[in-house]
């Protein structure tokens, strides 16, 4: 039998998820054939989604700045064409929201662009920063400027401070592109469909991104991009890849029809997933695809939470106090062969 084990987070990250419920799968059914696909929306785990769709991706290593300040090691994944990149590789440091900078991430683009990249796929979930992405902007050249002219640090503890933005020179427009002259096209994987206008973030900061979300527009004169949808994703990410002229795509969508879980799914006899995320998900995206192929799934899920894709099919969640998804996993695999031996019994 052929089972597609594919999770999104449960109290770990999606590659470790998936690691843990193949394992306890197995243990129980070690002749069934297990295909392991971590999920992601876009945060942690979004490179390695991407590389277990597609198995042929060159990995390309960098030291960049981190959120807090300190070098991180951070990587993104490249076919020759298109970059993927991660943003919570280099937004996610504990950090004091106030100084915390998107710097690497515009680093990380940066070099995919040198080196030649048309296209960039940046997943957005899982940051911390919440510098509407200035810091990454700073990085491709673009500076805010006080009103002596002095180039500012990026990050919201100066954002009103600002008198000016400018966008490099040498550029004919806002957008990115190769050495070649060619235009890179950008597409942002989305955590969250609100605009930035409804960012929820450190209400210390709202006065100082409202007024450098106001100089972006204006000298884009785009009144409303902090309008559009997905532009709060990554403590406005979006917002500054909008300005980029990148699209705003929701993981659900470009997951699910870029990389062919219908394909997965089909070619399954059982689907288990699993999430702990509240609201719409790649796992329940998963179900809707069990349910058109007629397969049958089960979901793993945290003690509380997923209570809507308990609304359509077996849910089994962890005990009080445990985070141990391998029995969780085990016990479904128990339950599962138990329950087939019924209805064969019974058929016989």
């Amino acid at each position: 039998m052929r089972v597609l084990i594919a999770p999104e987070s449960i109290t770990r990250s999606a590659p470790q998820a998936a690691k843990a419920l193949a394992e306890g799968w197995t243990s129980v059914r070690p002749g069934d054939t297990v295909d392991r696909l971590p999920l992601s929306t876009g945060g942690r785990g979004f490179l390695a989604t991407v590389g277990a769709l597609d198995g042929d991706m060159r990995i390309v290593d960098l030291t960049v700045p981190g959120s807090g300040g300190s070098s991180v090691t951070a990587y993104y994944l490249s076919d020759g064409t298109t970059a993927y990149l991660e943003a919570a590789h280099t937004c996610s440091a504990d950090a004091d929201p106030a100084t915390a900078s998107s710097t690497g991430l515009g680093h990380l683009m940066g070099h995919a662009v040198e080196s030649g990249h048309t296209r960039l796929v940046i997943g957005l979930g899982g940051t911390l920063t919440q510098d509407l992405g200035m810091g990454m902007l700073g990085a491709l050249g673009w500076s805010l400027r006080d009103a002596d002219g002095r180039v500012l640090h990026p990050s919201p503890q100066y954002f009103t401070q600002a008198a000016s933005l400018s966008y490099p020179s040498r550029e004919k427009t806002v957008g990115l592109t190769a050495p070649d002259g060619r235009p890179v096209a950008v597409t942002a994987v989305t955590d969250t469909s609100r605009p930035l206008s409804e960012l929820r973030g450190d209400p210390r900061l709202e006065a100082p991104q409202v007024y450098v979300a106001s100089l972006v527009q204006a000298l884009l004169g785009q009144h409303n991009l902090q309008g559009r949808s997905g532009t709060a994703s990554g403590g406005g990410l979006g917002f500054a890849l909008a300005a980029l002229g990148a699209d705003l795509v929701p993981a659900v969508a470009y997951i699910g029809e870029s990389f062919g879980l219908d394909q997965h799914v089909r070619e399954a006899d059982l689907v288990v997933t699993g999430t702990d995320a509240q609201s719409d998900s790649l796992a329940s995206h998963l179900l809707d695809l069990a349910d058109k192929f007629d397969k049958e799934a089960l979901v793993m899920a945290p003690q509380t939470g997923a209570e809507r894709l308990a609304e359509s099919t077996a849910v089994y969640r962890l005990p009080q106090g445990s985070l141990d998804l391998r029995a969780l996993a085990s016990r479904a695999a128990r339950e599962w062969e138990s329950s087939r031996a019924g209805v064969t019994a019974r058929r016989e």
